[in-house]
């Protein structure tokens, strides 16, 4: 047999979940040849790999490399850890389907900070986009609510009206017919947070029709967990549509003792029939914007109204008083570190806590005083 590449000696997991055995794989082209024993086979290419382990590539199921794979198409820091396959547009924020005034801002936002010129409004239109590159790992693509919402209605804080349900839900078949796998959901994130159970449900129910599935960063995964489970059961239960509750966890210690609740709410669901799953990681820090620390209300809008309201003195005070509420103590900017800014006078921040930032701001955040806060784009986080 004449192949590409031998890979001998390896330990052997076929991804099944059966006890690994020792082997040989061999790969013609783009394809797995044969797995066990290759004697006689005739090679381009050996690796020995006597004291190596081989595995099918590794799936990422909650990636969000929409925009990034054209800024590095060869995705080498998920390739470099054996992921080949990626599953995107989760938390709500997708790359597609997108239009209005939602596609112009991000468009002008991407233009500025990378350069990236955003020439498409379709699922169809961005997939042919990423093949005229060439992405070097497979992906599958969901579609975000919030990018949905804030295509057809922008930032509005409000209940959306009939005809604003009717373009996201013909958004959203749209897209599963053009080759997006399902929904996912950011409801602690603007826009998507403004929106009721019912509208996600009526949305979610369509993506089903067309053989999708729902995926959900929820409402709240701290002090408002338990409400968030039933809530995000109760739109799957509503729209019978698969259900993957996305990053699982218990934030801040206070709340590490709802685990076994949170568990039997989901267990309870199950055992009525609904399909449910979750995917958990094993830390105790997580990744986001820090416009997370603002209130909900100062979110609204497009990210110029968002920055008219920072820089009027009466709701800026506002927002601080209600910072300081939910974050009495000082401490907390200790835990939050800024791991990414988009401005260049801003790069001396990057790598810092927000309290060491401030300090170096001159401006130490105190319960008194939290006008040093950077604004922008936590615990890791990313700003302007």
């Amino acid at each position: 047999m004449d192949v590409d590449l031998l890979i001998k000696g390896a330990e052997i997991l076929d991804g099944s979940g059966a006890p690994t055995t020792r082997g040989d794989v061999a790969i013609v082209g783009d394809r797995i040849a044969a797995v066990g024993r290759a004697e006689g086979a005739r090679a381009k290419r050996v690796v020995n790999a006597m004291e190596r382990a081989v595995a099918p590539g590794f799936v990422d199921i909650h990636s969000h490399s929409d925009y990034h794979y054209f800024l590095a198409p060869q995705v080498e820091s998920q390739v470099m850890q054996g992921v080949t396959c990626e599953i995107i547009g989760n938390c709500g924020y997708a790359a597609a389907p997108i239009w209005g005034s939602w596609l112009e801002d991000r468009a002008r936002e991407y233009k500025r900070i990378h350069g990236l010129d955003l020439d498409w409004t379709t699922v169809a239109g961005y997939q042919e986009r990423l093949k005229n590159i060439g992405v070097s790992v497979n992906y599958a693509v969901l579609m975000g609510h919030g990018t949905l919402r804030g295509s057809a209605m922008g930032g509005a804080n409000r209940p959306a009206k009939p005809e604003e349900i009717s373009a996201m839900v013909e958004g959203a078949r749209r897209g599963m017919r053009e080759g997006a796998v399902g929904l996912s959901t950011g409801l602690v994130y603007a826009p998507g947070c403004f929106a009721d159970r019912d509208e996600v449900a009526v949305i979610a129910r369509g993506v089903r029709e067309e053989g999708g599935v729902l995926t959900s960063h929820m409402r709240s995964e701290g002090d408002g967990l338990l409400e968030a489970i039933e809530e995000i059961i109760g739109i799957a239960e509503a729209a019978a549509i698969p259900l993957q509750i996305s990053h699982l966890k218990t934030m801040h210690p206070r709340n590490w003792g709802k685990r076994d609740r949170m568990f039997e709410l989901i267990e309870a669901a199950q055992r009525r029939g609904v399909e449910v799953t979750c995917d958990r990681y094993p830390y105790t820090a997580a990744n986001t914007g820090l416009a997370q620390v603002m209130p909900r209300w100062a979110l609204e809008g497009s990210k110029d109204e968002q920055a008219a309201r920072l820089a009027d003195p009466t709701t800026r005070s506002r927002i601080r008083e209600e910072i300081l509420k939910e974050t009495p103590s000082a401490d907390r900017w200790d835990t939050i570190m800024i791991s990414e800014v988009t401005l260049e006078k801003n790069r001396r921040y990057e790598g810092l806590r927000v309290s060491q930032a401030a300090r170096l701001a001159r401006a130490e955040p105190r319960p008194s005083d939290t006008s040093a806060l950077p604004c922008g784009r936590t615990a890791a986080a990313r700003t302007q």
